[in-house]
């Protein structure tokens, strides 16, 4: 049976441009008779939602399917390079799981989701190498890179959420199975998201209390600055 991943890619409906509207009747007038624009609403400023992961020692605890439980534990925080590492050693029902990016090297810019088995210099090398993932919550659109990698930012009154994915790039064919993966980061929870084929039995794992985010947050679609 075919099977798909609900990760939030309800953003990848295409939006319709609005067109003018007339002002209203009350709106501001200048001297000259015509209406006043208003300044369009300030973005809200990107924030760095990976300062407690990185700073090592967290262990995280996500819930699955059947009572299966994902657990991330944060080891080995230290400064490498121009940034910083963290390796993530992921665990389900007791056993070891593979698959999931299982270390993060970040500068002031950009994240990094690498294996653990990677050598100290070629994590280096990574983070002298640009990243698409930004480290604070700047979207990147699925499917606009050719590497098919992407950013899918929520942001809520006190609290911020960064998704940082891979799936097809633009113009792939249709999905016939889990064509994505992701690793979601909150800004107050840390790590509270692991789904796609990154995850166990490619199925979304959710940390408690987040299992609805996408819907109570508001998704940024527009990158922030």
């Amino acid at each position: 049976m075919t099977r798909r991943i609900q990760t939030g890619l309800a953003a990848l409906a295409l939006l319709s441009a609005c067109g003018g509207t007339p002002a209203p009747a009350d709106a501001p007038v200048a001297a000259s008779g015509s209406p006043v624009s208003a300044a369009p609403p300030t973005a809200p400023p990107a924030v760095d939602v990976w300062a407690g992961v990185l700073a090592g020692g967290a262990t995280y605890v996500l819930q699955g399917g059947a009572g299966l439980k994902l657990q991330a534990v944060v080891a080995s925080p230290r400064a490498l390079g121009k940034g910083q590492t963290v390796r993530l050693e992921w665990s389900v029902g007791g056993a070891p799981h593979v698959g999931a990016p299982s270390q993060v090297a970040a500068d002031a810019e950009a994240v990094h989701l690498l294996d653990a088995s990677l050598e100290d210099a070629d994590v280096v090398d990574a983070l002298a190498a640009p990243s698409p993932w930004p480290r604070q919550s700047r979207p990147v659109p699925v499917q606009t890179r050719v590497d098919g990698l992407y950013a899918q930012v929520w942001r809520g009154p006190d609290d911020v959420v960064v998704c940082y994915g891979e799936g097809p790039p633009p113009d792939a064919p249709p999905c016939e199975d889990v064509c994505f993966a992701e690793l979601c980061v909150s800004q107050k929870a840390g790590i509270i998201e692991l789904g796609g084929t990154w995850a166990p039995n490619f199925e979304a794992f959710t940390a408690a209390g987040y299992e609805r985010f996408r819907e109570t947050l508001t998704f940024v679609g527009t990158p922030t600055k």
